[in-house]
């Protein structure tokens, strides 16, 4: 699993209430492995944030949207070859002690 994880919203930029946790998920291709891993991430992280509001692009749709610029995002974490579980307990440990 080739993944990207950025942060965007309310929450990253500091503001002292917010509803959600937006996050942006950036998965390496269409094709249909790579969706399914960043479904299957996504899902994961739902389960351990109540409140994320998570977003999924593939490498050549943030390139073509320019997610990241237009939206600020800040980069939590770049993971290659890395296992789901993982990746959900890094960015869960980021997050709580972004505040």
């Amino acid at each position: 699993m080739n993944i990207k994880i950025y942060g965007f919203g309310s929450f990253f930029q500091g503001a002292e209430t917010f509803n959600d946790i937006d996050l942006l998920i950036i998965h390496d291709s269409n094709d249909h492995t790579s969706c399914l891993d960043a479904i299957s991430l996504k899902m994961e992280l739902i389960s351990n944030f109540y409140n994320a509001h998570i977003t999924m692009l593939s490498n050549s749709e943030e390139l073509q949207l320019n997610f990241i610029e237009k939206s600020e995002a800040f980069p939590i974490g770049f993971y290659f070859q890395v296992e789901k579980e993982d990746i959900v307990s890094d960015i869960e440990f980021k997050i709580k002690n972004m505040r």
